[in-house]
């Protein structure tokens, strides 16, 4: 009786941080689709310098301060955030083809590719421990660089 709650203990602690990890990856992958469709969104009408409610940019950002159709990568960041529920994510707007090269979404035409990736690390705790200890005792080095794995989602999108 004590073998199977003992595996069963086991058991729990492997499989909640690998749950908690799947859950992680489909809230994120989800709320980086919905922030690269709000990315490359077109209003109907424009957001106005000086229309109650319409909030711009800092001027040097990128976005034209006149008449705005598209959002800034500050709204798509704090966009991203909210949807996944997570303040503290690692947000890029980007080019797909080069992840430096950073996309201003309301400086851009139609038909041009837009990227937003997303990540955080995300703690496995105990389950990493055991399966570096695991691994050593096979004789190859550990699995995990601490107890942690970065989780990274990335949606890509054509402005209308």
């Amino acid at each position: 009786m004590a073998v199977v709650l003992g595996l069963l203990l086991v058991l729990a602690v492997g499989a909640l941080p690998v749950f908690s990890l799947f859950v992680g990856h489909t809230t994120l992958g989800r709320a980086t689709g919905e922030a690269v469709r709000f990315a490359t969104k077109v209003e109907t009408n424009p957001c106005v310098a000086g229309t109650p409610g319409c909030v711009f940019d800092q001027p040097g950002s990128g976005c034209p301060l006149d008449a705005r159709r598209r959002p800034s990568v500050a709204e798509v960041e704090a966009y991203l955030r909210a949807a996944a529920g997570n303040p503290s994510l690692e947000v890029r707007v980007h080019d797909p083809a080069d992840t430096n090269v950073q996309r201003q979404p309301c400086a851009t035409g139609p038909g041009t590719v837009v990227a937003v990736t997303a990540a955080y690390d995300h703690n496995l705790g105990v389950l990493a421990s055991l399966a570096n200890t695991a691994s050593r005792l096979v004789g190859n080095g550990p699995m995990f660089t601490g107890t942690t794995v970065r989780v990274v989602a990335t949606a890509v999108g054509v402005e209308e």
